[in-house]
């Protein structure tokens, strides 16, 4: 019986036909590119939490011109008094 090959084995890159600059390349541009996300993954949040700040503040503006408008409305009605025509 012929053995089979075994899939858990680990190669090195020597074996593999890999040179061990190209691994240390190919890893150093994993780092970069995991790098690159995290910052951008961070100015996200960052104008998430701008975004939200602003909402926050315009629903409060409108909250308060919503309740100067009750104060005014209730207000007794103002009567004009007639122009007297002149002439």
């Amino acid at each position: 019986m012929a053995d089979a090959p075994d899939d858990d084995r680990q190669v090195s890159g020597e074996e593999a036909g890999q040179s061990p600059d190209i691994l240390v390349q190919a890893l150093s541009t994993l780092e970069r590119v995991l790098t690159e996300e995290r910052i951008r993954a961070n100015q996200e949040r960052e104008r998430a939490s701008v975004a939200e700040q602003a909402a926050a503040m315009w629903q409060e503006r409108a909250r308060n011109l919503e309740a100067e408008l009750q104060h005014v409305l209730a207000l007794p009605a103002h009567e004009e008094v007639p122009e007297s025509k002149h002439g």
